[in-house]
Order: C-alpha cells, then sequence, then structure tokens
C-alpha cells in the first residue's frame, strides 16, 4: 500500500520520480518569456526591455535580454534538471533581479510545471513562463 501510495505521488508530481523526470523536461524543453508580478520599477536594470528563454530536449539553451536602446544579448549554454530544479552552466540577470555580477553565472532555479515556470525571484515575482 505505501509503494503504491509512493507511486502515486510521484505521478501526480511529474518531478523527482523516476521517468517522471524525463517527463518534466519534455514540458520544459519550451519557449519562455520573463515576466515582472509585481511590476517592473522594482528592478535594479531598468534599461532591459524583456527577456526571452528558449530551452531545446538536447540539453542546450539560448537566453536574449533586450535592452531598451533596441540591443539584444544572447547567451547560450546547456541546462538540466534535478528533482524542482533546472541547473544552467551559466545565466544572465537580465533584469537586475540578483547582486550585480562581472560575467553570466551558473544558475539553480527551482520551476513548476502546467505552465512551465522558472522562477528567477521568488520576492520581487520574477519568473520566466512558457508560452507568453
Amino acid at each position: 500500500m505505501l509503494r503504491s501510495l509512493a507511486i502515486s505521488l510521484c505521478s501526480i508530481a511529474l518531478v523527482g520520480c523516476g521517468t517522471s523526470e524525463l517527463d518534466a523536461r519534455r514540458e520544459l524543453s519550451t519557449q519562455y518569456s520573463l515576466e515582472f508580478q509585481k511590476g517592473e520599477s522594482i528592478l535594479r536594470a531598468p534599461n532591459v526591455r524583456g527577456s526571452t528563454l528558449a530551452l531545446s530536449s538536447d540539453d542546450t539553451f539560448k537566453q536574449e535580454c533586450l535592452e531598451a536602446s533596441g540591443r539584444i544579448v544572447t547567451l547560450n549554454g546547456t541546462w538540466q534538471t534535478d528533482g524542482e530544479w533546472v541547473t544552467f552552466d551559466k545565466f544572465l540577470d537580465c533584469v537586475g533581479a540578483w547582486p550585480p555580477t562581472a560575467t553570466p553565472g551558473r544558475a539553480h532555479l527551482h520551476y513548476r510545471l502546467r505552465p512551465a515556470t522558472i522562477i528567477v525571484e521568488p520576492d520581487l515575482g520574477v519568473a520566466y513562463v512558457a508560452g507568453q
């Protein structure tokens, strides 16, 4: 009975449970747009108009930051999942949600499914949301 309960819980969560990890990766492999749930005025990078993120099923990603001047900063790298986390080998903080750094750093971000969402900074309400 406990085993069937554990299997049921894994099926519901769709993350971190054997073959369900593959399902999560498939759902995460899509196009995202940056969303500001608490408003752009609280961000430390007011010169950024937006950002997109594309995760591919071959473990690569492309991130673009659109600056107010029209310039687009592009970063390519690799990603992987681990339970409820997605890890990027490098990542741009396009909106200034984190303390400033000189170079793109590794990122270990929480995600959720339906809709696929990668949370950049939960306190500021900054996330990449699929299909936006």
